[in-house]
């Protein structure tokens, strides 16, 4: 169970990566103040490393438990 709840979690973490990849994200939005664009970019790279982050660590923790599983 508890490596279900880990993989449904991993689950759950791709998913947001794909719904903020789907979040229209143009240029024309920012244009109001110079350099906007830019920073709006960086913060978006900086949630989606989040994403990755917590992704890997989910990954390593269920492959720990599967390995003990199999044990």
């Amino acid at each position: 169970m508890l490596l279900e709840d880990y993989v449904t979690a991993l689950a759950s973490i791709r998913q947001a990566r794909q719904d903020i990849g789907g979040i229209e994200f143009h240029s024309r939005d920012y244009y109001v103040k110079n350099g906007a664009w830019q920073v709006a970019r960086e913060e978006r790279n900086e949630m989606l490393k989040k994403l990755d982050e917590v992704e890997k660590d989910l990954e390593n923790i269920a492959t720990h438990i599967n390995e003990f599983i199999k044990r």
